[in-house]
């Protein structure tokens, strides 16, 4: 794995757009975001620039997107986002199962934990803080890790490093923490 230095992370604009990342034009580094937040159009920054979410990555958010729909909830949370990364097969879901974790029971816990969240009043539903700053964590900790492109395991990392919300709570009690997931990951990428 090499660590990007000097370089721009790519991202897609409406996965960006979705999850309230701007990244500055020059560096490529998410911008904190105040009240009057400012988009960032492809015609601005060129088509390239748009490439940061893998594409399993990018099915994941849509799926949260639909999960909250699914539900018919207001908002995206990180239940949704756990509920979609528990959809199909990938790394993030090797380790959970590698850790012994049930991946039948946690969606069942994760919507009797949200069953209680209002409905949508609009067309499309809105991101939670929470989900904001659990992906923000995902970028981070992709960065960190010396990816170029923010993949499941990446999402898993930044849910559980994240200190609020539903998806944290039940990882939490789980006995999930970064440190056993950076160990799964040790162990499955080191496997012959």
């Amino acid at each position: 794995m090499a660590v990007r230095f000097g370089m721009p992370i790519f991202a897609d604009d409406k996965v960006l757009k979705k999850v309230g990342i701007t990244l500055d034009s020059e560096t490529g580094k998410p911008i904190e975001q105040s009240s009057a937040a400012v988009s960032v159009s492809k015609t601005e920054v060129g088509p390239s620039r748009f490439e940061i979410f893998s594409e399993s990555a990018q099915d994941i958010l849509n799926r949260a997107e639909n999960e909250a729909k699914r539900l018919n909830h207001s908002s995206v949370n990180t239940g949704h986002l756990l509920l979609a990364l528990l959809k199909e097969v990938n790394v993030a879901t090797e380790i959970l199962k590698n850790m012994d974790i049930d991946l039948v029971r946690i969606p069942a816990d994760i919507e009797a934990s949200i069953a209680q969240q209002p409905s949508i009043e609009g067309d499309e539903p809105g991101l939670t803080s929470a989900i904001k700053k659990t992906i923000q964590l995902s970028v981070d900790e992709a960065k960190h890790l010396g990816n170029e492109k923010v993949k499941p395991e990446h999402i898993l990392i930044g849910l559980i490093r994240q200190n609020d919300g539903v998806a944290t709570n039940l990882l939490k009690k789980l006995m999930i923490n970064p440190e056993r997931i950076y160990i799964a990951l040790i162990r499955l990428y080191t496997r012959p």
